[in-house]
């Protein structure tokens, strides 16, 4: 909890590469760690959660020194002044709360693609989508770290009423996700074949390998207007509008993709190929709304900013 804090501060003074090197730390310990406590010291399963609290610890006490001891960051962290403040603390919570919601939302969505994946293609759809929706995460994950430096720079600019960088930030975020996610796009078109077989590689497992290339050459289809629609989310996030956020993830998780993969699975009868493309499009269409109200939001900022000058 102190770390993702900590690491939120980080971020927030644009000292992007002192958080990497937390969660590198984090991490690199842990990779090392598991397998002498799993395997060297017979400690099975437990000896993994004893290597997570250690290598967390770790990278805790790596930020705490940063910032109580070395204090060469900008925020000046001086507990014995602490007081209580409830509108900074509702001021977290409202963003806190419905980003911490868009989690437990993302994983309902997975419980109703499940269902219907069940239904058209039994077990062999869904080990199909778990291996193919875990190089998709793959691919979200920068999407992500994009998404919170847009975070940080719009929240600068909002709480400096700069209206001309608040537009930029939105942007220039949203164009570096389109790009890579085109480049992404490309990468698992081209070679979705040995992607697959990553997850394939076996012969008992060797029969998934064309249903996941099927996976990855439709389903990841959105990821350009994906990357937009995800930059859009996290410059509400920074401008305090994590309620915006959380609406837009109903839109593209709940509503869109679960509407278009029963018209293209079961309405159309196009089966598990239905079903992916019920996610590129439900995804992408969620995307590029999510993008256009964002441009939207930023044009009614500037001119409440424009008029308060």
């Amino acid at each position: 909890m102190f770390s993702n804090g900590a690491s939120g501060i980080l971020r927030g003074e644009g000292d992007m590469k002192r958080a990497m090197y937390a969660m590198i730390v984090s991490v690199g310990l842990n990779t090392v760690l598991d397998p002498i406590f799993i395997y060297i010291l017979n400690f099975g399963s437990a000896g993994a959660g004893i290597a997570t609290v250690i290598s967390s610890l770790i990278s805790a006490i790596v930020i705490l020194y940063w910032i109580l001891i070395k204090k060469d960051t900008y925020v000046d962290v001086n507990l014995k002044n602490f007081k209580f403040d409830s509108k900074m603390a509702y001021d977290i919570l409202k963003v806190g709360i419905p980003a911490s919601m868009d989690m437990i939302l993302l994983s309902v969505a997975l419980s109703m693609y499940l269902i219907f994946i069940s239904m058209l293609g039994g077990e062999y759809g869904v080990a199909v989508f778990s291996s193919g929706q875990r190089l998709y995460f793959f691919a979200i994950m920068p999407l992500s770290a994009i998404g919170t430096a847009i975070t940080a720079v719009s929240g600068s600019a909002f709480g400096a009423k700069n209206g001309e960088y608040l537009s930029r930030s939105h942007i220039y975020g949203s164009k570096i996700s389109i790009i890579f996610g085109i480049l992404v796009l490309i990468i698992f078109v081209v070679f979705a074949t040995p992607l697959a077989t990553i997850f394939a590689y076996t012969p008992q497992t060797s029969q998934l390998i064309p249903g996941i290339v099927g996976f990855l050459q439709v389903a990841t289809l959105c990821l350009p207007l994906t990357g937009a629609g995800m930059a859009s989310s996290y410059f509400y996030q920074g401008i305090g509008k994590g309620n915006i956020s959380l609406a837009w993830t109903v839109v593209r998780e709940i509503i869109c993709t679960n509407v278009l993969i029963y018209i293209f699975g079961i309405v159309l009868g196009w089966g598990l190929i239905g079903v992916w493309a019920g996610l590129a499009v439900g995804r992408a269409l969620a995307g590029g709304l999510n993008f256009l109200f964002a441009r939207y939001t930023v044009k009614n900022l500037i001119g409440v900013f424009s008029q308060k000058v």
